[in-house]
């Protein structure tokens, strides 16, 4: 088994609290998963996705694509995401939902 270790965490704690804390504070309900891989397809799989800005107040993120999905909480104006994958104008982001790509921009081409 190879060594593994969390770095950055306080980095990552001081970005997602204001918007948990906001999410909570309007009543929405806040998730936070933890995800222990990084996309398969070896070293340089996380130079194949692209990144994104969320540019709206508030953004839902779904469990599937379409707007009937389940709702697993909300992103903010700024939020930076990672693209997985796209179906129909819906972007799976790395944390793991889906968000409609008409409202992120600044994707890496």
């Amino acid at each position: 088994m190879s060594e593994a270790r969390i770095t950055k965490s306080t980095a990552a704690y001081k970005r997602i609290y204001p918007t948990i804390v906001e999410a909570i504070a309007q009543g929405d309900e806040a998730w936070i998963e933890y995800i222990d891989k990084i996309p398969s397809g070896g070293a340089n799989a996380s130079e194949s996705l692209k990144n994104g800005i969320v540019r709206t107040e508030r953004l839902n993120f779904r469990l599937e694509p379409g707007m009937h999905g389940h709702k697993l909480g909300v992103l903010n104006n700024g939020t930076e995401v990672k693209v997985m994958e796209e179906i129909s104008g819906w972007y799976k982001v790395a944390i793991q939902g889906w968000v409609s790509g008409d409202y992120i921009n600044d994707l890496d081409t």
